[in-house]
């Protein structure tokens, strides 16, 4: 293993130069992983094919964690539980009892499965912690709680008499396709965070961070980077995958509240995709709202810089009080 030095912030480089050039996350991911197993080969000629299979094997070994492996099957599963949804009329159901707020018992009955999600998830927290929600195992609460809630769905679905089995199953591995490239940035970003590990790269920029920017700066900072890079690529994912192997060690070096380093990169990275007029989301909402993509982020970013002026300011606040 080479030592921490420039060339282990390489493998995050090439993932945001990618990212920005092709606007391709999970090739930006790939051949940043693919980067980071390169710089750990001793020889130069060999080390490419060499590269290659310990690329393939990372990848492999993110199933080796039970926690991940869940994360992975639950994000799979959102998808099954989205399209039991949206083909039960629950999303049709919801908007008509919001804009209506009439009784129709029946078709609030299909917004039934997500509620069950969502008590789930705070039953099995208590149930895993021992009585204790803070002590809750989170990976294995989520996938508890959407397995649950997709078992509602089916039979309820099955027993309206609308839907076969083999309908529902169909229906179930539809919407897990639908998201099986957010799976697959998810995949990608976890084996990105161990080859950063193992090569060194949190340490070499927490370094870098201790001798160049403030402590309290590192949080704001990191929202400020989510944003750009958000906006830029307009996807809030590809930045998720990115900064998070980064942000994680600069938690453990500094002793920063990982909640706060989180929020931030989420926050960030969710500002910046919701204000690009790059990003499919801001693509929807334009269309949602049959207004022209171009006049719809002109009018919302203002508000949104706003927004995002006083959350940094904030977070900077927060930096100063729990650093």
């Amino acid at each position: 293993m080479m030592s921490a030095d420039w060339l282990s912030v390489l493998p995050p480089i090439v993932a945001i130069a990618v990212v920005l050039w092709r606007r391709e996350v999970i090739l930006a991911l790939f051949l940043a992983v693919f980067t980071a197993e390169f710089l750990q080969q001793t020889a130069l000629l060999s080390g490419i094919p060499l590269a290659g299979m310990s690329t393939l094997e990372r990848i492999v070994g993110v199933f080796d964690d039970k926690d991940n492996a869940r994360i992975l099957i639950f994000s799979l599963m959102i998808g099954a539980l989205l399209a039991f949804i949206r083909q039960s009329g629950g999303v049709t159901a919801m908007v008509s009892s919001i804009i209506n707020r009439g009784t129709a018992r029946n078709r609030r009955q299909a917004a039934l499965p997500l509620f069950v999600m969502v008590a789930a998830m705070v039953g099995f927290m208590f149930w895993t912690g021992d009585g204790v929600l803070a002590n809750g195992s989170g990976s294995r609460s989520v996938l508890y709680s959407v397995s649950l809630a997709c078992l509602v769905g089916y039979l309820m679905m099955l027993k309206s008499g609308s839907f076969t089995h083999i309908k529902l199953v169909r229906i179930g591995f539809e919407g897990m396709g639908e998201l099986l490239p957010l799976v697959t940035i998810v995949l990608f970003s976890l084996a990105l965070g161990a080859s950063l590990k193992d090569l060194g790269t949190g340490i070499f920029i927490a370094g870098l961070v201790g001798e160049y920017l403030p402590v309290f700066l590192v949080v704001p900072m990191l929202f400020l980077a989510g944003a750009l890079i958000s906006f830029s690529t307009g996807t809030s994912w590809g930045t998720f995958a990115i900064l998070i192997p980064i942000g994680v060690p600069l938690i453990q070096a500094f002793g920063l509240p990982p909640s706060l380093v989180l929020a931030a990169i989420l926050g960030g990275g969710v500002f910046g995709d919701h204000c690009s007029p790059i990003s499919d989301t801001t693509a929807v909402s334009a269309i949602a709202s049959g207004c022209d993509l171009l006049e719809h982020v002109r009018t919302q970013l203002p508000y949104a810089l706003v927004a995002g002026g006083i959350t940094l300011f904030m977070y900077t606040v927060a930096g100063v009080v729990f650093v």
